[in-house]
C-alpha cells in the first residue's frame, strides 16, 4: 500500500429485515471517525445480503457489528468476504461486547465496549504502518483477538 493512499473504511450491519434508520452505533463511529481523522473514507453499509456492495466499496478495513440475533448471519458473510479481500477485518457490538468468548478467528480483532476511542487509535497505527503490527496493538484497550491460538 502507499503511503498516501486514502485509507477506506467500510462498516457493516447484516440485518434479516429492513431498518427504518441506519445503525446507531456506526453512525457514532463514523461521525467519531470523520471528526478525528477527516482523510479516512467512511461508508456504511446495510442490508440483508449487501456482499456485492461490500466488495465494490474495496475498503482497507471492514468493520461488522452484530447483536446476538445476527452473528450467525454475519460470521457466514464475513468467512465469504474473506475469500474475496484481503481488508483487515473485525467485530464489534453488543454480541461480541457480551460475550468475546465467541471472538471467531474469521476476523483479525474483536472491538468490545464503546468503540470510537479503541477504532481512532486502531485507526491511527493502520495510517502510520499501513497496517496493524500486534505488537502495537497489545497496548490498546478494548481489542479481543488470538495469540497463539489463545484469545487475549
Amino acid at each position: 500500500m502507499k503511503k498516501n493512499k486514502k485509507i477506506t473504511l467500510a462498516l457493516v450491519n447484516f440485518w434479516n429485515f429492513p431498518a427504518q434508520s441506519p445503525h446507531f452505533g456506526l453512525l457514532c463511529l463514523a461521525a467519531y471517525i470523520k471528526q478525528k481523522l477527516p482523510e479516512i473514507k467512511v461508508k456504511i453499509i446495510e442490508g440483508e445480503n449487501p456482499l456485492a456492495e461490500i466488495l465494490a466499496v474495496k475498503a482497507d478495513i471492514i468493520g461488522f457489528t452484530s447483536d446476538t440475533l445476527m452473528f450467525e448471519k454475519t460470521l457466514i458473510n464475513v468467512k465469504e468476504i474473506k475469500k474475496k479481500t484481503k481488508a483487515l477485518l473485525f467485530i464489534g457490538g453488543i454480541h461480541i461486547t457480551a460475550s468475546p468468548e465467541s471472538f471467531n478467528p474469521v476476523f483479525d480483532l474483536g472491538v468490545i465496549g464503546e468503540g470510537e476511542i479503541t477504532l481512532f487509535e486502531l485507526l491511527q497505527l493502520y495510517k502510520k504502518y499501513q497496517n496493524l503490527p500486534f505488537s502495537k496493538i497489545e497496548k490498546i484497550k478494548g481489542l479481543v483477538y488470538f495469540k497463539n491460538g489463545k484469545i487475549i
